[in-house]
């Protein structure tokens, strides 16, 4: 607030003092204007000394719109806006209407964060220089207004408080992922129907200029069916702050964050664990369609068990991910649609060499609208997962497994805050270690609430 009002005073006093130049004498000459100091100062990038050359000659050229515009240029590349603004309007009120002076005007309000002014420069120039370099940037920058506008601006005021509740029931096919049939040959039970329940409250603490901090809290709780799985109900409870910041650079929306979050989980073998977790995320709005997620994240986890011999069971310790997501936004029976792709890579630093790994994984994604307001969500991935310190079978191989994913959701609103969706995902792991192989189908019908 401070920087803006800065930029505000100094603008009328520099509007004032230009206002209170004489203005009785002859517009300055092409020649003249390059021959003097403030020109080659500006050719020279030095723009400190191109406005003292320019504000020097407008003493001899009272009202000249040629030098009020360089004048306003100066400031602009200073970063000084609003001082910018107030000379572009002086050229203005003496030559209405020129081009040049209107398009600088709105590079410098959009740099200043007046978003509707700078607009209406440039659809000015649009419309009167349409076939010039001038119309062409103003398009551009038209362009990146309408599209990131919601994003550089100050955000909307929203509700403080929101919550959502889920509700669901899922057929596991194979609850403990392992394989069908063990190398012994015996095949046990491996299938259960489950009830689950989700929910999430969350709190926005600052939603003010561009910034943004959201707390949350969540906590998702599983029952199986089958009384022989009671051991692999799950409860988990996690926390999170998230801190962003809505800003562009140049005609790029950008909005960095940051978010850490704390996780815990447990069976009812009592096998507990939690963990901590910070992300640094950038989100990119190159275009209106065009969008770019780039991750980073670091987490730890703790385990009550350590297994019977921590240096190879143990699955305590750090993990890293990082990654890059590109999104593809389309319009689709007048809906919003995505196609997106990414890739990820994963080093999971355990204690333990049976769960000390990386991962390479490439994954996609569709988006797409459907009559009778159905939206159909698909994606599927393929990993790479290498343990370097984990030696598997007779021939001493290290063991690596090819990851394989897929999955379908069909979802509906019934009302404007109630969605039901039926959802079916696929993986398969295939282990160089056989035992360690399995596929597993999950089929799940889910209510959803938001307040």
């Amino acid at each position: 607030m401070t920087g803006r009002l800065g930029h505000v005073f100094a603008a009328i006093i520099v509007a004032m003092a230009l206002s209170l130049a004489p203005s009785a004498r002859a517009a300055i000459t092409p020649e003249d204007f390059l021959a003097s100091s403030g020109a080659q100062a500006f050719q020279q990038q030095d723009f400190g000394g191109a406005v003292s050359g320019f504000l020097a000659l407008l003493d001899e050229h009272p009202d000249d719109p040629l030098i009020l515009r360089y004048i306003g240029m100066s400031y602009d590349r200073l970063g000084q806006y609003g001082e910018a603004v107030a000379a572009f309007d002086l050229a203005l009120a003496v030559t209405p209407g020129d081009i040049p002076t209107l398009f600088f005007l709105g590079v410098s309000e959009y740099n200043l964060g007046s978003f509707p002014r700078a607009q209406a420069a440039f659809n000015e120039v649009a419309a009167a220089a349409a076939d010039t370099d001038y119309g062409a940037s103003a398009r551009e920058f038209l362009a990146a207004i309408e599209a990131n506008v919601t994003q550089v601006t100050a955000p909307p005021e929203v509700d403080r408080w929101d919550a959502y509740v889920q509700l669901g029931a899922q057929y596991d096919d194979n609850v403990v992922a392992t394989p069908e049939v063990f190398e012994d040959g015996l095949v046990e039970n491996r299938d259960s129907g489950r009830i689950f329940e989700y929910v999430s409250a969350g709190y926005t603490l600052i939603n003010s200029g561009s910034w943004h901090l959201r707390l949350e809290g969540n906590g998702y709780f599983s029952q199986h069916l089958d009384a022989a799985f009671k051991s692999n109900d799950i409860q988990a409870l996690g926390a999170a702050a998230m801190l962003s910041y809505a800003g562009s650079i140049g005609a790029i929306a950008v909005v960095p964050a940051v978010r850490y979050d704390f996780r815990s989980n447990f069976l009812k073998t009592n096998d507990f664990s939690f963990g901590h977790g910070v992300a640094l995320t950038i989100d990119a709005g190159w275009t209106d369609w065009l969008k770019t997620h780039v991750f980073y994240r670091v987490a730890i986890d703790d385990f009550d068990f350590d297994g019977d011999e921590p240096p190879i069971t143990s699955r305590d310790g750090f993990a890293y991910n990082a990654g890059l997501i590109q999104y593809i936004v389309f319009e689709f029976l007048n809906r919003a649609g995505s196609l997106s792709a990414g890739y990820e890579y994963s080093d999971r630093n355990a204690e333990g060499d049976f769960f000390d790994s990386y991962v390479h994984t490439a994954h996609g994604a569709l988006q797409l609208p459907l009559p009778l307001d159905l939206t159909l969500d698909v994606s599927g991935s393929y990993g790479w997962d290498h343990f370097p310190n984990y030696v598997s079978g007779e021939d001493g191989i290290v063991r690596r497994t090819d990851i394989y994913t897929a999955s379908a959701a069909l979802s509906r609103p019934i009302t404007d805050t109630v969605s039901l969706s039926f959802s079916f995902s696929y993986t398969r792991e295939d282990s160089d270690d056989s035992n360690l192989s399995y596929s597993r189908k999950v089929y799940a019908l889910v209510l959803g609430h938001s307040f």
